[in-house]
């Protein structure tokens, strides 16, 4: 099975294998070319053609963002592979995409590289235009965004933006792979806001009892509740202050009729560091729990609300305590800067090496946490035609019909995707050994 490695690891030969294969896509036209996935990302973002007619954006600011953009650079990947059969005779056809890691390339000053991929044999540097490497002006034109008259060169700004002036670091995506729930409504970039605003459930009820293990002081309770249709609805949290050896009893609140489980999470606030509890279970919501110790690593983990899933940390619309937003995905676009900040961002080639790594994370989170818990059916907004395609099984845009009709459910496993019927799956020079995807929603 192919193996999606580091670039830090290509020798250099492999580095100029993918350059030509990337400029030979170029010449292509038809959905292989490069300027395909160029537009189809730009129809994505600025909700002309099919996202117009669904009123939505398709590949962003909900639970599809992962699935659409894993079929996205899969398929681009295979086409790169055709390309690459052009450009380097003899080859197999066997090039994978390779990531960026862009953790690595944070280290004290913004514009520090150690991994050469902006080096003038690579992806060439900053500026705009940008003046060396294989995509400088004269080499590599843009394609230009939906309602302007003409494309351009290429452009960078590395850290000029605000909200972009640092790359993302390895803390943040630490504390995002913690994330228990992947998605949670209302699927917004704002709190109480974003695409469809659906109420949580109420704060539990939590009372201090005897017969505990519990250190004196304050704890902070909230439950996420695992509902019929596989969406984790997040409660506000309840405070409670007990003595030594009092433990916590938790009476949810009559929100919805059943679940199919609930996770607890307690946080100690009287001076230690922070620290979880779980427990979890399929129950009838009103169901008492009973805690009688907290224990659990020191970084806490996120709150389960629209604004700490998974989804929205690596999105980047969210991010942990005392880190900068825009977060991961979205601060990366705006550290680069130039081209990569609009809805053909994939102009830039280091578009597809960053959603690379952004497609790793998912993958590696899948791994570590069985169970998807991917939204099965996702609400329309007001007055919107069409189904949401960012339910389990909507088909996401521009693939809606056979024989290319892709949902967020043919995504779920990296190593099985398949693109235009042909087996694309693949993996990562970071997956765990041992670990299967569980693609149970």
């Amino acid at each position: 099975m192919a193996v999606r490695r580091n670039l830090n690891t290509l020798t250099q030969a492999e580095r100029d294998r993918f350059i030509r294969a990337v400029k030979q896509m170029k010449r292509v036209a038809g959905d292989d070319g490069y300027d395909h996935y160029v537009r189809t990302h730009d129809t994505a973002q600025t909700g002309v053609g099919d996202a117009a007619s669904l009123n939505v954006n398709p590949a962003h600011g909900g639970p599809a963002f992962c699935p659409w953009h894993r079929y996205f650079i899969a398929r681009f990947e295979q086409s790169l592979q055709a390309a690459d059969r052009t450009a380097s005779p003899g080859a197999a056809g066997t090039l994978t995409l390779p990531y960026w890691d862009w953790t690595n390339d944070d280290a004290g000053s913004p514009n520090r590289q150690r991994g050469g991929l902006w080096a003038d044999d690579f992806l060439g540097g900053n500026g705009d235009p940008v003046t060396t490497g294989p995509f400088r002006a004269g080499e590599w034109v843009t394609l230009p965004q939906t309602g302007t008259p003409q494309g351009r060169d290429l452009a960078r700004d590395f850290a000029a933006t605000p909200g972009g002036d640092t790359l993302p670091r390895a803390v943040a995506v630490a504390y995002a792979l913690r994330a228990e729930g992947f998605d949670v409504p209302p699927y917004g970039r704002e709190p109480g806001g974003g695409l469809l605003g659906v109420s949580s459930p109420a704060a539990p009820t939590v009372v201090r009892t005897a017969g505990g293990r519990l250190a004196a002081g304050t704890y902070s309770v909230s439950v996420s509740y695992i509902t019929a249709e596989g969406e984790t609805r997040p409660s506000p949290s309840a405070a409670v202050t007990v003595a030594a050896n009092d433990a916590l009893r938790v009476s949810s609140p009559p929100a919805r009729a059943t679940v199919t489980g609930y996770v607890v999470y307690v946080s100690f606030a009287g001076g230690a560091p922070d620290s979880e509890t779980r427990q979890s279970g399929t129950t009838a919501i009103g169901t008492d729990t009973t805690l009688t110790a907290v224990s659990g690593p020191a970084l806490p983990r996120p709150n389960m609300n629209s604004t700490a899933s998974f989804r929205a940390l690596l999105e980047g619309w969210t991010a942990g305590p005392g880190m900068p937003t825009p977060g991961m995905h979205n601060r990366t676009h705006v550290w680069v800067g130039g081209s990569m900040q609009y809805g053909t961002s994939p102009n830039d080639p280091a578009f597809f090496l960053h959603h690379c790594n952004i497609d790793r994370l998912w993958a590696l989170w899948q791994l570590t946490h069985p169970g998807q818990n991917y939204p099965i059916a996702v609400p329309l907004l007001g007055g919107a035609i069409g189904p949401r395609p960012h339910g389990l099984d909507d088909a996401m845009s521009p693939w809606l019909a056979a024989p290319e009709r892709i949902t967020p459910r043919d995504m779920l496993d990296h190593t099985r995707v398949t693109v235009r019927g042909r087996a694309a799956g693949y993996t990562y020079d970071t997956d765990p050994l041992g670990l299967a995807v569980n693609v149970a929603p």
